[in-house]
């Protein structure tokens, strides 16, 4: 059996609270943890100043800027997969400090879906997204002792818990070294996924999200600013990769 992978949380240094509650529920469990610091950027300006951002696609696909919570989360999950990459990790369970499992089996279960990740090539899955279930945009993939998993050709957002295998992260890694940051990092791996179809998720996902405030952005930076046809151009790819990844039952 493969060794449920290391929980790897991103937390903030001011957000004590969150990491303990998690923490505490993690250890009660028996899930390792390691803490990996959150990255703020100290302003808007330094945040827009970061060379992989794009602003110029990041408006004309949203309308707005990206605030600097949001650059600052999509920043925060890259470094992770950067050190697990270093460390050869060959999966990843990356969490944010407002993840709330949902199942008294956790370690059983993340065991078992690790197990299958490593050993079951065919599956071609590089990423599970365990904190929502699948809309439309998906079809049965396998069922893994009591776990059913299902292909994810428009992966859902928030994704507050992460699965990565190696090539997962490196094939997002790459996505983001050639767009750039144009959008926020779970609509990035929404777009990643979309284009390979090697996203998945699991029919009764394994966490949840506490719906707390920002603690990178506690102020709402963010401003709106998508008419219909802005989000017609952010969505149209993702839906058209979608289709091609259903209709190939990739």
């Amino acid at each position: 059996m493969t060794t449920v992978p290391v929980a790897r949380i991103i937390n903030l240094d001011r957000s004590v609270d969150r990491l303990t509650t998690i923490t505490a529920k993690l250890d009660s469990q028996g899930i390792d943890w390691q803490r990996h610091p959150a990255i703020a950027p100290a302003s808007p300006e330094a945040a827009h100043a970061h060379p992989l951002y794009r602003p110029q696609r990041m408006r004309a696909l949203f309308g707005r800027d990206m605030s600097r919570g949001e650059i600052g989360c999509f920043l925060s999950h890259m470094a992770v997969m950067e050190a697990a990459l270093q460390e050869g990790a060959a999966l990843a369970l990356v969490l944010e400090d407002d993840a709330t499992p949902q199942t008294t089996k956790l370690r059983e279960t993340l065991a078992t879906l690790s197990d299958w990740l490593c050993q079951t090539g065919q599956a071609r899955v590089d990423w599970v997204h365990l904190s929502r279930p699948l809309g439309k945009w998906g079809r049965p993939l396998a069922t893994v002792g009591d776990i059913q998993v299902r292909r994810a050709y428009r992966p859902p957002l928030i994704g507050s818990a992460n699965l990565w295998t190696r090539k997962g992260m490196q094939d997002f890694l790459h996505h983001v070294a050639r767009y750039g940051m144009d959008r926020p990092a779970d609509d990035a791996m929404r777009a990643c996924f979309c284009r390979s179809g090697r996203g998945a998720v699991l029919e009764q996902p394994l966490f949840g999200e506490e719906g707390s405030v920002s603690t990178i952005d506690p102020q709402n930076e963010r401003t709106s600013g998508a008419n219909k046809l802005v989000r017609m151009r952010r969505k149209g790819p993702d839906y058209a990769w979608a289709t091609l990844n259903l209709l190939r039952k990739t």
